[in-house]
């Protein structure tokens, strides 16, 4: 997930939004993100550790979203879906880990953090249901895109108890802020990336 082009100028998996220092995820975290995520917890501080075991997504949740399957022995027919099940606090954890590892490798400080509700509105493309969908369906379509921001699970801002995309509405608006409390099978998160100078 995180090799880089050495001519390439954005953070792995993201485009640059306007003018400014802002790069945007081109789609949500998926669960081999997140299993490299776990990994790396595992190897830095052990199996039976607090960070480890703090960040391990509600199973029963992930399972509600895909077909009773288990996170842990099913993850790769799952690989390229969109991670849920989590917290806020887990997100916010993982766009840690992401910093710190982008940073090892592209040789430049690159902030990762969860994005804002006026960030989703920069970049809001479509307003067309679909069920959850594997990443690859989009990325099969073009690479210089933002995909899924109201057509995929929904998606955990930074600002309190919110989630932006609603995947859970029947209306024709999915492109909508919604209350974000816990985990849940319909939300995950995509990161936003700040390179610092």
């Amino acid at each position: 997930m995180f090799l880089i082009n050495t001519v390439q100028c954005q953070p792995p998996g993201t485009l640059k939004i306007g003018k400014d220092n802002f790069y945007f995820d081109r789609t949500e975290v998926t669960n081999i993100g997140w299993q490299e995520f776990l990994y790396y917890q595992k190897n830095k501080y052990g199996e039976k550790s607090k960070e480890y075991y703090d960040n391990l997504p509600d199973t029963i949740i992930w399972a509600k979203a895909y077909k009773g399957e288990s996170f842990f022995s099913n993850r790769n027919k799952y690989n390229k879906f969109p991670v849920v099940g989590v917290t806020k606090t887990q997100a916010e954890n993982y766009c840690k880990f992401r910093s710190e590892a982008v940073t090892k490798i592209y040789g430049k400080k690159v902030v990762y953090t969860l994005p804002s509700k006026s960030d989703y509105i920069l970049v809001i493309k479509n307003k067309k249901s679909v069920i959850i969908q594997s990443i690859n369906d989009y990325c099969k379509v073009k690479k210089n895109k933002i995909y899924g921001l109201c057509d995929n699970v929904s998606e955990i801002l930074s600002d309190e108890n919110l989630a932006f995309g609603n995947y859970i509405n029947e209306s024709d608006d999915k492109c909508s802020v919604i209350e974000f409390k816990a985990a849940n099978q319909y939300t995950g998160f995509r990161c936003k990336a700040i390179i610092q100078k």
